[in-house]
């Protein structure tokens, strides 16, 4: 079918839908659209995008992290906690997303660079701001009748047919489609840094998290890396009014959170490790080095994080990056043990000096220390070619 083809339906339901559906205000909970009105498109194409996507290789389905990001989205949005869809999605960027039907997408390149559960909350309450606010809707209204209106339903039917990377694009699309106007984006700042004040958290980590993304942002060429950039900006506007509401807000006592089990600190240090592989392979190394220098800062393991930092260098292979990949390598291995495989990924670099001997020592380390690696017999096969 044609790409018209398969939109007609969706055009018709546009056109002959009410012309304002999105009211003044947040929703209620339990809000349900009118089956006449354009929202009511919006929630069906959503939920027919969502069908597909819960058989991704995308989606991250293990049950504690679930559990965890829904009770936390469910402490900041109380009332709308059963109206809240989640999905965990594998992808190493910055970002996370609400549709019109209460569904919401996180990102783990969002869980790896929120340095602490209160900066998580901030884009957690942002989002929610702008599904309660029906900013989504307000933004179709208003674009419908331009060439954004395939765009938006792209997401629906896009993608499936290419794939995980297919899959990915049309979930980065989303964001640009999603970008919203800057009152709409300084009314979610600011109705976002009400619910996480009432649900205890604290608001000056709201500024925090913008600067370092604004850090990140500064430090690549082009916005490709994050399409949630593009939607919204990490501007020194944005931070200074951060700042400004947050300082204007009463001091509360921190709401005691009576769920046990993993914390945000325990179940980041759980994960960061897949994670971090995710950044350094997206190719992103400009915003890779930042991160893992930030995390740094935030109380990381530095020998694991030189680790990553040799990995981002070994894989770019800039003129003198192969030296800063061995200086890395080589701080990560003055850890006793050595952080993952250390020894293995300098065999890698020594080899392609064309250093035999200090390669096969390093391979031969790297065996010592994980004899029962699924690896192992791959490392075996480089020592034997380096002895001929």
């Amino acid at each position: 079918m044609s790409l018209i083809g398969k939109f007609l339906p969706l055009v018709a339901l546009g056109l002959t839908a009410c012309v304002s559906t999105a009211g003044d205000g947040p929703i209620t909970p339990g809000h349900r659209p009118n089956l006449n009105s354009t929202e009511a498109g919006l929630w069906l194409q959503m939920d027919q995008f969502e069908k597909r996507l819960a058989n991704s290789e995308l989606v991250e389905r293990d049950a504690e992290l679930n559990a965890y990001l829904k009770h936390l989205i469910c402490r900041i949005g109380p009332e709308y906690c059963d109206d809240i869809k989640l999905f965990v999605i594998r992808y190493p960027y910055f970002n996370a997303s609400m549709a019109p039907n209460g569904s919401m997408h996180v990102w783990t390149g969002l869980l790896l660079r929120s340095h602490n559960e209160a900066q998580l909350a901030t884009v957690l309450g942002h989002e929610l701001a702008h599904y309660l606010n029906q900013h989504s809707l307000r933004k179709w209204e208003t674009t419908k009748a331009t060439s954004e209106f395939l765009t938006f339903f792209s997401i629906a039917t896009g993608g499936f047919g290419m794939g995980i990377i297919g899959l990915a694009a049309t979930l980065g699309g989303a964001g640009s489609v999603q970008a919203y106007s800057r009152d709409l984006e300084r009314e979610a700042d600011e109705f976002g840094l009400d619910l996480i004040h009432t649900a205890g958290f604290d608001t000056r980590e709201a500024a925090k998290l913008w600067a370092q993304v604004k850090t990140e942002k500064d430090a690549v060429d082009d916005d490709e890396s994050s399409l949630f950039w593009a939607s919204h900006p990490p501007t020194e506007e944005r931070i200074s009014n951060l700042k400004k509401l947050s300082a204007a807000k009463k001091s509360m006592p921190r709401v005691v959170d009576g769920k046990k089990g993993l914390t945000f600190e325990k179940l980041r240090m759980r994960y960061w490790h897949d994670w971090a592989e995710e950044l350094v392979s997206s190719g992103r190394m400009s915003e890779a080095l930042i991160v893992f220098d930030q995390l740094k800062g935030n109380g990381f393991d530095p020998h694991e994080i030189s680790y990553f930092k040799g990995e981002v260098y070994r894989r770019r292979g800039n003129d003198g990056d192969l030296t800063a990949s061995l200086e890395n390598y080589m701080d990560a291995a003055k850890a006793n043990p050595a952080p993952l495989k250390t020894y293995k990924k300098m065999g890698l670099v020594y080899q392609r000096q064309g250093k035999k001997a200090e390669a096969i020592e390093h391979y031969e380390k790297y065996l010592k220390q994980y004899p029962d690696a699924t690896d192992t017999a791959i490392v075996r096969t480089y020592i034997r070619q380096l002895r001929k």
